[in-house]
């Protein structure tokens, strides 16, 4: 069986401010391309196709003519749609039935897991003669909290699987044993992405592929190399690192180890940091910047640090310094050096402060007022981000412990 496995589209997203669906859907094309050249037997995209839960009609619109298209190019290729946390799960459900007579399998919903030939029925596909694949939406704590949900859907397979053909699983989550270091402001303890992780344990055995989403950088887990992050194919953030890929992935026979190949997917419009490497005083920074090179069409944000607040006009005369230019200034990335005897020790612009994560401004908090972030405060501190972010109940440790702690 022949897939391709990619994830975290974030269609509608906005840097700053500014419209991405041009180079969102030039991302897409390149995918298409290789649809068409690979013929392959099944695409998945595990999660988080757009950026919000109530999308633009303009990346709706983008989506439904990317998937036409990808029909078109490829009859025989089914493409497995799951939601992200990202998604409205409910959106994914609404057009479940008419996607599939274009070959599309839409999972927004696991149903209750008391109704397992019902869960079985929706999350199991088969792909005639080709093999398998169970597709896991976005569950937010529900797979710590029922692990056996995934066992048993890997056992249900196995006994179908008479002709011993591929078994592909995907989801969309951090796994624990993932890097996370390509984007480190969004990932902390245990929570990336105010996703709680999951152990790679947790997603079963029985599997040839593991197609992940939620991390946006392409990486393999475990030491067999069945377990692949495909990353997103465009940058998202500044923060980002690394060329934005899809993975072509071709299974023998049930057990064989995948081969995956990682194809690099162009970005017309790439994110750049001033200065390439570090932080330069605001003058210095500004002056790369008026010097940028007046065609190049890239996102700039500069990173400046220096004891000295930054002007009152700054943002308006980093603006002014590429009035003429193709490229799109977004952001300053401002650092204070200021030692304890010579001012705060930490300053934030107000761009900066709307992109940062919940964790950082209260970690930022507690440093500024001197507080100790206890164990028990930081684990109290990732409750609240988690709790806040999925409505899902859990059982985990009383409010009370972990106040005490």
């Amino acid at each position: 069986m022949k897939i391709i496995h990619s994830a975290d589209w974030h269609l509608g997203q906005t840097l700053y401010g500014y419209d991405r669906l041009d180079d969102q859907a030039a991302a897409l094309r390149h995918i298409g391309a290789i649809i068409e050249r690979e013929q392959p037997d099944a695409v998945i995209a595990a999660g988080d196709i757009f950026d919000s839960s109530q999308p633009s009609a303009a990346a709706q619109r983008l989506l439904s003519e990317t998937l036409a298209e990808w029909h078109r190019l490829s009859r025989a290729t089914r493409m497995v749609i799951t939601a992200g946390n990202h998604d409205s799960a409910s959106r994914h459900e609404v057009f479940r039935t008419p996607w599939t007579l274009a070959g599309v399998e839409a999972i927004g919903i696991i149903p209750p897991a008391e109704d397992f030939e019902a869960v079985a029925r929706k999350l199991i596909v088969r792909i005639d003669g080709k093999g398998w694949i169970i597709a896991l939406p976005f569950a937010g704590r529900r797979l710590n909290a029922e692990p056996e949900l995934v066992a048993k859907l890997l056992e249900r397979v196995a006994a179908m699987n008479s002709e011993g053909l591929p078994v592909v699983l995907s989801a969309h989550l951090p796994v624990a044993d993932a890097d996370f270091s390509a984007n480190p402001r969004f990932s902390h303890d245990n929570i990336v992405g105010n996703v709680e992780t999951v152990g790679l344990a947790t997603l079963g055995e029985g599997y040839d592929y593991l197609a992940l989403g939620h991390i946006h950088s392409c990486q393999s887990l475990g030491k067999d190399g069945r377990a692949w992050y495909s990353g997103t194919p465009l940058h998202t953030s500044f923060d980002e690192s690394g060329p934005r890929t899809v993975n072509i992935v071709t299974i023998g026979a049930h057990g064989e180890l995948p081969e995956v190949r990682r194809e690099v997917i162009p970005e017309p419009s790439c994110l750049r940091t001033l200065p390439d490497e570090g932080y330069a005083p605001w003058d210095e920074a500004l002056e790369l910047l008026a010097g940028f090179p007046a065609g190049d069409n890239s996102f700039v944000r500069l990173n400046v640090a220096q004891e000295e607040p930054l002007p009152p006009d700054a943002m308006a005369r980093a603006y002014r310094a590429v009035a003429d230019k193709a490229c799109r200034f977004c952001n300053i990335n401002y650092k204070c050096t200021a030692t304890a005897d010579t001012g705060p020790q930490s300053r934030m612009s107000v761009a900066s402060f709307i992109e940062a994560q919940p964790a950082e401004i209260a970690r930022m908090y507690f440093d500024m007022r001197g507080i100790e972030l206890s164990d028990g405060r930081r684990r109290l501190l990732d409750r609240v981000i988690a709790e806040a972010c999925n409505s899902e109940e859990t059982e985990s440790e009383p409010w009370n412990s972990l106040l005490s702690k």
